[in-house]
């Protein structure tokens, strides 16, 4: 079997525009199959190649990014498919010749480091414009910047006139982690614009041993609950233009306009 350059390019295209797959059935095959032996994480699926750089120069910080890479050979002939679902952005390479496979990495590597930190500007750039600013008013209101870090921060937060954050620390962070504060941050988790909310505790106390760099609180999603809903889940509703006009947060009942 094999392909033309534009076969390929179709190809890519079609699977980052879900018109071969369904975004569900995408998440399936992209999901790994099994991790190497790397310290940076590697996975290997059924047929990817998953590679997570965190040397990429991010506006966003230093941080993995996934890239879904598929390789192909034929003869003298070597392709490379790359498919990075986070920037919904995709990469086919082609060469030919004696030598072609070292030659093939290095364009991917050059592709990669140079336009993926353009495209996460310019997804950050997006976002500012879009979702970035205050929902709600008086007692219950929200208001989302972005910074330096991952995500859509949080910058405050308060419902019924209290701190969101003062509430985390106090039931979760104080005891489990010693956290005098929290640093609130969003991030998309999915379709109907779902996102998940992320509190890290901010402590003079270092993790250490196995859990030294583990992710607390991916291991405690979902155990704020009121009244049988998570605290911990926002639906942010887009108007036609695609900005932002309300942030609901089901467990809290809250229903926050754009102010």
């Amino acid at each position: 079997m094999f392909s033309t350059p534009k076969d390929l390019a179709c190809f890519v295209r079609g699977l980052l525009n879900n018109e071969l797959l369904s975004s569900t059935d995408m998440a399936k095959w992209l999901k790994p199959a099994s991790f190497t032996s790397s310290s940076k994480s590697q996975a290997v699926g059924m047929p990817w190649t998953v590679l997570r750089p965190t040397s990429l120069g991010l506006d966003s910080g230093q941080r993995p990014v996934d890239i879904y890479t598929m390789p192909g050979r034929q003869g003298y002939y070597n392709a490379y498919a790359a498919i990075f679902p986070e920037y919904q952005l995709g990469y086919t390479v082609n060469v030919a010749g004696v030598g072609d496979n070292p030659a093939l990495r290095a364009l991917l590597d050059h592709l990669v480091r140079y336009s993926v930190p353009h495209f996460d500007t310019v997804g950050r750039e997006q976002v500012a414009e879009n979702y970035a600013g205050r929902y709600g008013s008086g007692e219950s209101a929200i208001e989302l910047v972005v910074d330096d870090g991952p995500g859509l921060k949080v910058k405050s937060w308060t419902t019924g006139g209290k701190a969101v954050s003062d509430a985390w620390v106090e039931f979760f962070g104080s005891a489990a982690l010693n956290a005098v504060d929290a640093d609130v941050r969003i991030y998309p988790i999915g379709a109907d614009n779902r996102w998940r909310v992320a509190f890290r505790g901010i402590s003079d106390m270092n993790s250490t041993g196995i859990f030294e760099d583990a992710c607390y609180t991916w291991f405690s999603h979902g155990a704020w609950l009121y009244a049988g809903l998570s605290v911990d889940e926002m639906v942010i509703s887009l108007g036609e233009n695609g900005t932002a006009t309300m942030v609901s947060v089901p467990g809290l009942r809250q229903n926050l306009a754009r102010s």
